[in-house]
């Protein structure tokens, strides 16, 4: 049977918490969190933040998330998606990208400014997530020691998702990239925004 994302899941809290005037439901911490149903969900305060802990059947280990407030004053969603660990039984399923999706939707209806977090890994390393959060939308200058390297053809690019625009720069990225803090742009029609749309519409991923 698919993965469901219906709300189907036990959330609880230490207390009540409240963000730009409003006091977060039991629905807001399942979708926040991007909680598959029969997911128990524990919300507690954290070092910088209302953290949102995701524990399923599904998972090795918990999906944490945190809310917290820029110091712009924006509310932004961090993902500690480096806890985000699949069974290997339960890969390529689509489930961790309906989770972003659930998340996504969620935070810009909400009036989120972004999602953030930290994407590890390189070509030569077993992690992936410099690359693959790039193509979910998730974007970061390039760093200033990559920038000399790069080719002609891609010299004019400043950033992640400028890369991402072609196969060239795809490449050029899988091969000579390596994380670092991320940031998905949750402004309705962004680059972030329409790349992950795209995404999900080839996956045929609705939320």
């Amino acid at each position: 049977m698919a993965t469901q994302f219906t709300g189907q899941a036990q959330v609880h809290t230490d207390q009540d918490y409240a963000f730009n005037g409003r006091t977060f439901t039991d629905t807001d911490y399942i979708r926040l969190g991007g909680a598959p149903d029969g997911s128990q969900v524990e919300v507690t305060a954290g070092d910088i933040g209302v953290e949102i802990a995701v524990a399923n059947p599904l998972f090795e280990t918990p999906a944490v998330s945190v809310i917290f407030q820029s110091d712009t004053g924006d509310a932004v969603l961090y993902l500690y998606k480096d806890m985000f660990v699949l069974k290997p039984e339960n890969y390529r399923q689509g489930i961790a990208s309906t989770s972003l999706a659930l998340q996504v939707k969620h935070a810009q209806a909400l009036g989120f400014a972004a999602i953030s977090l930290y994407a590890d890994g390189s070509f030569s390393g077993k992690l992936n997530g410099y690359y693959t959060w790039a193509r979910l939308g998730f974007n970061m200058a390039i760093p200033a020691s990559l920038l000399q390297r790069l080719p002609g053809t891609l010299q004019h690019c400043q950033d992640v998702l400028d890369l991402m625009e072609t196969q060239e720069g795809r490449t050029w990225w899988l091969h000579e990239g390596f994380g670092g803090d991320m940031e998905f742009d949750l402004t309705p029609g962004s680059r972030s925004d329409r790349i992950f749309t795209k995404y999900l519409e080839e996956k045929g991923i609705v939320v």
